[in-house]
């Protein structure tokens, strides 16, 4: 049987996270950071814009403020 936990790495879970990493059948595996391309964000956008839940002048304005 296999179990998928997640645990935000905090002050108060790394004790936990030590034990857990001790044991002899548990494996850590980190989460892949997905990067998007410029591509995907615009179309991402986009989709948001036709849903009414992000206009495309705010979008860019925040994108703006990234740099």
């Amino acid at each position: 049987m296999t179990y998928h936990l997640e645990i935000r790495e905090t002050a108060e879970s790394k004790p936990i996270i030590d034990h857990l990493l001790s044991l002899k059948y548990v494996k850590l595996v980190k989460p892949e950071r997905k990067s998007l391309s410029k591509a995907e964000i615009v179309e991402a956008v986009k989709k948001s814009e036709k849903s009414k839940s992000v206009s495309w002048a705010k979008a860019k304005k925040e994108i703006a403020s990234w740099k």
